[in-house]
This record gives structure tokens, C-alpha cells and sequence, in this order.
């Protein structure tokens, strides 16, 4: 599980109006995909991805942050990340 997710380059996080957003900045026209909001959990996901984070990593510095079990956390990576799938990020 060593393996990192996906290529960051060209993802940002933005905030808009007190809320964080993820957008692909390779995307432009008309036919470019939505930024996706992300709640909190979301943000602090995509945050310790785009430094670069693998999974693994993703798991035990948000297990450690929120006090939580890793398998807890580790759910919620995973879906984050096939919700990204399925959406096309």
C-alpha cells in the first residue's frame, strides 16, 4: 500500500464562500468537470494527497489527528478516493 494515488499535479484546493472545493486545472471550456465541495474530512483527505501522501500515510496522519481507529479512517480514504473514481478525478 505503499503506492501513490493518482497524479496531483493538476488539482487544486480552493476555498469559495467558506466552503473548499477541488478542481482539475488541466480542464478548461465548456465540457471541464465541476470542482467537487468537500466537507471536512473530505478537505483534510484531499489536502494530505495532493503533498503527495500515499494512502498508507493518508490513513495514519488522520488516525492520529481525529483519535480514531485506522480501519474507521481507512474506510472513509478509500471511499473518498473511489468517489474521485467515479466522478472521473
Amino acid at each position: 500500500m505503499n503506492n501513490r494515488i493518482g497524479n496531483t499535479s493538476n488539482y487544486r484546493i480552493t476555498e469559495a464562500a467558506g466552503r473548499y472545493f477541488l478542481y482539475d486545472i488541466s480542464e478548461r471550456g465548456p465540457k471541464h468537470k465541476r470542482p467537487l465541495p468537500l466537507n471536512r474530512t473530505g478537505y483534510d483527505i484531499a489536502q494530505l494527497w495532493l503533498e503527495d501522501n500515499t494512502e498508507e500515510a493518508i490513513i495514519k496522519k488522520l488516525s492520529s489527528q481525529y483519535d480514531m481507529n485506522p480501519s474507521e479512517i481507512g474506510k472513509d480514504v478509500k471511499a473518498f478516493f473511489a468517489d474521485l473514481h467515479l466522478l472521473g478525478y
